[in-house]
């Protein structure tokens, strides 16, 4: 068999399980097993491969149309602009989670002070990294409960050279944090509980802890808030991605919290209520 037949084969196959961008995925885990990129595959349409590639290639696309994510099998995922390793130990980031770099990069623009940032449930490290690369200014902590995703994290640390300024702490929510933060950042489990089990099957490989919200899916964040106001500075900001139906309580739980601070809910790309911002 060819590259163009492995790949015709491929589509085929995440075409007919309903698989979104089946010509995009299919170059992506062709590639993958081949260790080439697009052009190169575009480029070597006539190369033929051997028993042990094809093997390898069925392989993967196996697991891909079982629900396997994609992300979990290429080992990596892009996020800001920036390429994050990533395994079943971590959430895969996803896009809308950047809306809380752009609500800080917005805040800090304003600012201009040397900061002191905490990553709370930083799981794969994506916001901790990416405040680092772009924020010169900053000594940032990230904080998980989990030590196998601090482990991930710490290898994004190294990869983007930011490792001497992200300081990984085990520890729930804030408890591994000592002083008084400038901006907060999180993304915690928000699924309730009973809705745990009715999720997409390409969820469900994804850490349980990271997506279990307690009963009401609240859980940390009500924690979190109550945490912050004693850790987070006069002049600080807290930005916490948040599910769009609960974006009234957490607004109105902030308010009474937080009752001489702007409480704001910030609306995604789609329009979703997505993240809550508190300053």
């Amino acid at each position: 068999m060819i590259v163009r037949d492995i790949l015709k084969y491929c589509e085929k196959q995440l075409s007919d399980h309903q698989k979104d961008s089946a010509t995009i995925e299919a170059h992506v885990v062709v590639g993958h097993v081949l260790k080439k990129s697009r052009s190169d595959l575009l480029r070597d349409q006539d190369v033929e491969l051997s028993e042990y590639q094809q093997s390898e290639i069925f392989r993967v696309i196996h697991e891909r149309i079982s629900g396997n994510p994609l992300s979990y099998i290429t080992g990596h995922r892009d996020f800001y602009g920036l390429s994050f390793t990533v395994n079943r130990n971590v959430l895969i980031p996803r896009q809308e989670t950047e809306l809380l770099i752009e609500t800080v990069m917005r805040w800090i623009c304003i600012e201009h002070l040397r900061l002191n940032i905490v990553d709370v449930g930083t799981g794969s490290g994506c916001l901790a990294v990416a405040l680092a690369v772009n924020v010169e200014k900053a000594d940032i902590t990230a904080i998980d409960i989990s030590k196998e995703a601090l482990s991930v994290a710490a290898q994004n640390c190294r990869y983007h050279s930011v490792n001497n300024r992200v300081q990984l702490r085990q520890g729930s929510l804030l408890s591994g944090f000592v002083g008084i933060a400038d901006v907060i950042v999180a993304n915690l489990p928000y699924i309730k509980k009973n809705e745990i089990n009715h999720l997409q099957q390409e969820i469900m490989y994804e850490p349980i802890q990271a997506l279990d919200g307690g009963l009401d899916g609240l859980h940390f964040q009500r924690e979190l808030l109550h945490q912050t106001r004693s850790k987070l500075s006069s002049s600080g900001i807290l930005a916490m991605e948040i599910s769009p139906e609960q974006g009234s309580a957490l607004e109105d739980l902030a308010k009474e919290i937080f009752p001489l601070r702007e409480v704001r809910l910030l609306r995604d790309l789609n329009g979703h209520e997505r993240v809550l911002c508190i300053k």
